[in-house]
């Protein structure tokens, strides 16, 4: 279903928020990430898959705001932009429950 009203306000807010705080995250953990050996594999892959699927989320809607898409192309951007964000769901889920 689409996003209306509060749900789309909340979702626009939240999102800019996110992706403003996205690098932020990288950079105070991207290093204990990539090189701390306590850390599981599959935290620390869940972890770069979040950064990645969180740049590509956000930049699917930084394109869509560009006129170098058309009607096709937004509606792939659309498409893009959900599945990047289950897999990011997908990926916080892993980050959080891993061990």
């Amino acid at each position: 279903s689409a996003l209306t009203g509060l749900h789309l306000l909340l979702h626009v807010a939240l999102g800019g928020a996110f992706i403003v705080l996205l690098p932020l995250l990288g950079l105070l953990r991207g290093e204990m990430h990539a090189t701390a050996p306590g850390i599981a594999a599959g935290r620390k892959t869940c972890f770069w898959a979040f950064l990645a699927l969180g740049l590509i989320s956000g930049g699917t809607i930084l394109f869509s705001m560009t006129p170098l898409f058309g009607g096709a192309g937004m509606a792939m951007l659309h498409n893009l932009h959900t599945i990047a964000g289950a897999l990011l769901t997908m990926a916080l889920i892993g980050l959080i429950l891993g061990r």
